[in-house]
């Protein structure tokens, strides 16, 4: 039979759990960033969205002046 060191496996396991740790941390925190940028996002394209919309009202408008 082969003996273990249960004192390294316990070591080792740590040294893992730290590691697997810190990247859920990590992975936690850019996924949160990216929600914040899809948020941050939105405000400017729904501002560009109103301009054109309000430019095409504008132009037409202005088309319909032109034919009265």
């Amino acid at each position: 039979m082969h003996t273990g060191r249960l004192d390294r496996v316990a070591a080792e396991l740590d040294a893992g759990s730290k590691i697997v740790a810190r990247a859920r941390d990590e992975g936690e925190m850019a996924l949160r960033e990216r929600n914040s940028r899809r948020k941050a996002l939105l405000v400017p394209v729904l501002v560009i969205a109103a301009v054109v919309v309000s430019l095409g009202a504008y132009i037409r408008e202005l088309e319909r002046n032109e034919k009265s």
